[in-house]
């Protein structure tokens, strides 16, 4: 576990720096502080493949509806049920790190004989004290040059740990770009293969959305996921005919059944008028 640098004047009770906001769920709010943002490169495969969709690329499949919606930072967001799954996976994975972090961190505080609050506090206001007693030992009694060394000290410690996040998050994004690269180099490949099964198909940049989707999240490849989607608008096709042969049926029906009547009327017309 990385040292939290952000540290308190004396006499104060140790706090930690802010991490990144936890969801909340509906009826529920998470207040967990963060303790595994080093473990952020799980779930970008799937976060990658889906933004690798998003192109010029004309999908003429219906919108489906949101299967769940949860709440972040105050605001509602509908999940598709793909989306909703990544992100259960997302979560199960930061709940695992939290356990096995927390449980190293149970097992040294049981150690010293102390509750895992106790230890983190000591961990965050002992180096910080050390520095002040360095500080005390070279200015004696001078106060203010203690406090400005302190917060010099405080300053510099803060600057470290930025450096920390900003290098975390440029990792995280070279893997994301790197992820991405590898996702494109396969779906050209793929899409090499597609055409050569279909000779007929679109233009990479006109396949449907969902079909891009589909063989970027890597469930299956571009050739399956087309003829998965030619399949789904072959069935939609064939229900659309359906109803109409049927709502076609019941027109003519409707309309044998006026001339029936009619024809009945006539008849009975004619046999008041000549006594047919």
């Amino acid at each position: 576990m990385e040292e939290t640098n952000e540290v308190l004047t004396e006499g104060s009770e140790p706090t930690t720096p802010d991490t990144e906001q936890q969801p909340e769920t509906e009826g529920e709010n998470q207040n967990d502080s963060s303790e595994a943002e080093g473990n952020e490169t799980e779930g970008e495969n799937t976060e990658a493949a889906e933004n690798e969709g998003d192109g010029n690329h004309t999908d003429t499949g219906e919108t489906a509806a949101p299967f769940m919606t949860v709440r972040y930072n105050h605001e509602d967001r509908a999940l598709s049920e793909d989306e909703a799954r990544q992100f259960a996976q997302i979560g199960i994975q930061y709940e695992n790190t939290k356990k096995g972090i927390f449980s190293k961190l149970d097992y040294a505080a049981a150690l010293k004989g102390v509750s895992v609050d106790k230890l983190v506090e000591e961990m965050i206001s002992i180096p910080e004290k050390e520095q002040r007693e360095k500080l005390m030992e070279m200015y004696g009694d001078d106060e203010e040059s203690v406090e400005i060394g302190m917060r010099i000290y405080r300053e510099k410690q803060q600057a470290d740990y930025q450096k920390v996040l900003d290098a975390r998050a440029d990792e995280a994004k070279k893997a994301e770009e790197q992820n991405k690269e590898k996702i494109s180099s396969r779906l050209a490949d793929e899409y090499i293969s597609l055409k050569a099964e279909i000779p007929e198909v679109p233009e990479y940049e006109k396949l449907p959305d969902s079909v891009i989707r589909d063989a970027a999240s890597g469930k299956r490849d571009l050739l399956s996921a087309y003829l998965l989607w030619l399949r789904k608008q072959e069935k939609q096709i064939d229900a659309a005919k359906k109803i109409e042969e049927a709502a076609s049926t019941a027109s003519a029906g409707q309309m044998k059944t006026q001339e029936n009547n009619s024809n009945a009327l006539g008849d009975v017309f004619s046999a008041g008028v000549w006594g047919k």
